[in-house]
């Protein structure tokens, strides 16, 4: 007879958490940055208002830089 096995929670737990996690993220980036697109620039630029969300987003700017085929770079707005 065999036994019935127990779906593993732990797995299933870390697969959704880390789903989770990806898609505020991402989200986060859009919500939190403004997109510049000047015509006389060959440089796209993805705007923060920080500088500590330029550096934590900076690996989607590059991601959206290689599927645009453009060169994007982060800028922020400094605080007063």
């Amino acid at each position: 007879m065999s036994e019935l096995r127990r779906p593993p929670y732990a797995l299933i737990a870390a697969v959704v958490i880390l789903c989770l996690a990806l898609t505020a993220y991402v989200g986060g980036y859009f919500v939190l940055s403004k997109y510049n697109d000047h015509p006389n620039n060959d440089v796209l630029i993805r705007e923060f208002k920080h500088r500590w969300q330029a550096k934590i987003y900076l690996p989607l700017v590059k991601a959206e830089s290689l599927v645009r085929g453009r060169r994007i770079e982060p800028s922020w707005i400094e605080e007063i």
